[in-house]
Parts: C-alpha cells; structure tokens; sequence
C-alpha cells in the first residue's frame, strides 16, 4: 500500500473526525488497502505481468435519519475534509430514512479476533518471479495431456489486502485477507473440432493450492 504515514484504522479514525467537524450526527467507515502481483504466460514466455497496490475508503454519514455514502482515494488532509462535506451536504439532502442508523453501543461485538477465521497467509509473498514460475508449469502440464493441441493462457497471481471498519459509535476494528491463483485453459482437438475448458484455483494459503 502507499506509504500514508498511518494505518488504515488511523485513515478511519481520520474521516469519523472530519464528518463530525462536517456535521454528522453519525458515520462509519470502511478502508480497503492492498497489494497484487500476477503474471500471464504464453508458450513458456511472460505475456503479461501486473503489480498493482493501493487504498480506497468508504463513509457514510448520517444527519438524523438522512444519510449518504460517498467513496474517495485521495488522503490530503483537505481531500478528505471535502470528502466529509460532500457527504454531510449530500445526507442533508436526502430523504428520510426510519431504519437508517448504527448499532447502539450495547450491540457492538468487543471480543474479536480475526485471526481464528485463518483469513490471511503469514508466510512471505510470492514474488513476480515465482508467480511467472507457477504460469510456466501449468501451461506445461497442460501441454503435457495427450489431446490437448494448444494452450490458450495460464496464469498466477497472489494478492493481499488489510481493511479497517470504524464507527462514530466506538466499533473500529481490521482484518487482513489474502488469495493465490492459479489457472489454465488448453484446446484439444484441430479445426471445426476443437474443445476448450479451464481450470482456475483460488486458495488462501498458497501451500494448499495444488500443484500447478
């Protein structure tokens, strides 16, 4: 993720103060941040590679039981202070909903612990490199099954995100996830003949993803 000099909890700490100072009665937010990295192969050489990382936010405000929901990636103190006014402006404006609201503080879950939920892999990232290594042995087990006449694509990838959930009613907590892939689609069969299918693999632990 972008170096922002704070987590995600603390970007969402962040936008709760500046909806307050906008005029919300009440908000929440969700802040999403992550990294992925993949790569294509096409006869054993890389046809497409791609890192990607970035964070993103979403907050609700609400002013009495009006509300609205506006979104934003730009993090400047001033961005997010126009982001919080937008929304309270926008809430101000919509009609009134009777079901709209947060949990009172009485419903709020305070044992939590998402690491039980084994959402995330804690052993080291799969590097470009190794993802393209994964991308080759595929293609080539595909290659490998008698029939089969081409390989359409292969791929892998590995990708991991934290995201942080806070309220102006005192919930804040995050968890992280993360997903490696694999995947192949082959043709068998010339002509007016040929079949294709795929298969794709998608695990949270990149050791339990069979082998490619």
């Amino acid at each position: 993720m972008r170096d922002l000099g704070e987590n995600p909890e603390q970007l969402a700490g962040r936008l709760l103060d500046c909806s307050r100072r906008a005029g919300a009665d009440e908000a929440d937010v969700i802040v999403h941040g992550g990294r992925t990295v993949s790569a294509d192969v096409r006869d054993g050489e890389i046809e497409h590679v791609e890192q990607s990382e970035g964070i993103e936010a979403g907050l609700r405000v609400l002013v009495g039981r009006r509300q609205a929901c506006v979104s934003g990636s730009d993090f400047r103190p001033e961005a997010i202070a126009r982001m919080a006014e937008q929304a309270v402006a926008m809430a101000r404006q919509a009609p009134e909903d009777e079901f709209a609201g947060l949990a009172t503080a009485e419903q709020i879950a305070t044992e939590l612990d998402p690491a039980v939920l084994e959402l995330a892999d804690s052993s080291e990232p799969p590097s470009l490199e190794r993802c393209a290594d994964h991308a080759r042995s595929a293609e080539a087990a595909a290659r490998s099954v008698e029939g089969v006449s081409r390989v359409e694509s292969s791929s892998a990838g590995y990708g991991r995100s934290e995201v942080a959930l806070a309220a102006t009613n005192g919930f804040s907590a995050s968890y992280e996830r993360s997903q490696a892939t694999v995947g192949c689609a082959a043709i068998s069969g010339v002509g007016t003949g040929m079949e294709v299918d795929y298969k794709v693999e998608t695990r949270v632990f990149s050791a339990d993803l069979s082998c490619p």
